[in-house]
């Protein structure tokens, strides 16, 4: 698959994650002051291309951190991990620190993210090694209470010169927000 291809996938997703966000905010109020904290784990799929070849496949797991700084943005950082099934065993580690947009319904809260991380990955294909890129997603929350939400996220990570592998990370979660 060419690195065009790849990211005219990427751009259908966001535009998705967009299309969701303003079908879920149509026709709803808006919620009661939101906790400034938020903290998420979330469990799904992953898979990465190197140099646009498929590669593995496997699980995620995801903890993010959100702290607001206004009504809808927030500053975030995140850190995951995951082992993917191949010839091999694969892996690896990430660490993102970027921003978030939440639009905060009465119930539903979809959000889009940004970020910049870096990530190392440990596959036969390639030398194992750190690499920066820039990441983009978002997801839907339903919220349960005033503290806790379920929901799904889509991320994906694109490569800079650094790094050759791009990666795409689709799974649920469970959100926690506390404060004042």
């Amino acid at each position: 698959m060419s690195r065009q291809a790849s990211v005219a996938r990427m751009a259908r997703a966001m535009l998705m994650s967009l299309a969701l966000t303003m079908v879920c905010a149509a026709g709803s109020g808006r919620a009661a002051a939101s906790p400034p904290h938020r903290a998420s784990l979330s469990l799904g799929y992953g898979g990465f291309t190197i140099d646009e070849d498929t590669a593995a496949n496997g699980g995620v797991i995801t903890l993010e951190y959100e702290r607001f700084f206004s009504e809808a943005m927030a500053v975030r950082v995140e850190t995951g991990g995951g082992y993917y099934l191949a010839d091999d065993s694969s892996y690896s580690a990430r660490g993102v620190v970027g921003l978030s947009y939440t639009l905060d319904t009465l119930r539903y809260l979809p959000y889009v993210v940004i970020g910049v991380g870096a990530q190392w990955f440990s596959d036969e294909r390639i030398d194992p090694r750190l690499g920066l890129y820039v990441e983009g997603g978002g997801g839907l929350d339903v919220r349960v209470n005033k503290h806790l939400a379920i929901g799904a996220m889509f991320r994906f990570e694109a490569p800079t010169a650094l790094l050759r592998v791009s990666y795409v990370t689709v799974g649920a979660r469970v959100v926690w927000r506390w404060g004042q």
